[in-house]
């Protein structure tokens, strides 16, 4: 069995309902279990929690890291999926090359499990630095790979993605071994009743550090303040 890499303990708490507890994903960690998968963030998360009945309520890939929601007991999935369903999902990410325009909606068809569904991405480019931009962006429709396959589609791949992104640009910047996919679920915001709930989840610490390299100050754009 593969050793857990010590890294992604403990997992950081961010927030905590009688019926839900969000979490910060590590980049590189599974959400659940499958072949050869021993070590995921649910089997984490029942252990350090305590807490045998932790159910994922979504996902996201391995490789993405940042805000996920988890409900404490199969009988709130129900509540919490339709919670999700009018949630606001905000994504930061690192890309390829310097956009023309500072905002834009970007929608295509992808083929999702063989049927054709229409995607649509809202981008806003915080920040050109060097070769890459930074930017916020917020889910309109919630497509598998969405956010990876419309910056492919853009020609503006995200840094690290092995998947759609650019082999060349990531050899490039690569690091000490694999370099993280520079993509993040930065903001959760969940509307209970009348009142508003937003959880942030901090940048992992190699994005941070590589914004740092070309004086990018993460603060200047993005606030962790509920």
């Amino acid at each position: 069995m593969k050793k857990l890499n010590s890294s992604f303990l403990p997992i950081e708490v961010l927030a905590r309902t009688e019926q839900w507890i969000a979490v910060a994903k590590p980049a590189g960690l599974s959400v659940h279990g499958g072949e050869r998968t021993y070590h995921h963030l649910l089997s984490i998360l029942r252990e350090q929690e305590k807490e045998q009945d932790l159910q994922l309520v979504h996902r996201l890939d391995k490789e993405t890291s940042g805000v996920i929601l988890l409900a404490r007991k199969k009988k709130y999935l129900e509540h919490i999926n339709a919670l999700l369903n009018n949630a606001s999902k905000e994504y930061a990410f690192i890309c390829k090359g310097k956009f023309k325009k500072k905002i834009i909606v970007f929608e295509s068809t992808l083929l999702i499990n063989g049927k054709k569904k229409k995607a649509s991405t809202k981008l806003n480019v915080v920040a050109n630095f060097g070769e890459h931009s930074l930017l916020r962006c917020l889910l309109i429709t919630g497509r598998n790979h969405q956010i990876r396959r419309h910056c492919s589609e853009l020609g503006h791949p995200i840094l690290g993605d092995d998947k759609y992104g650019d082999f060349n640009y990531n050899k490039k910047y690569q690091t000490k071994g694999k370099s993280p996919m520079y993509l993040h679920a930065y903001s959760l915001q969940l509307k209970i009743g009348k009142n508003t709930t937003t959880i942030k989840s901090p940048f992992f610490e190699e994005f941070n550090s590589f914004l740092k390299k070309y004086n990018v100050l993460v603060e200047k754009y993005f606030s962790w303040k509920k």
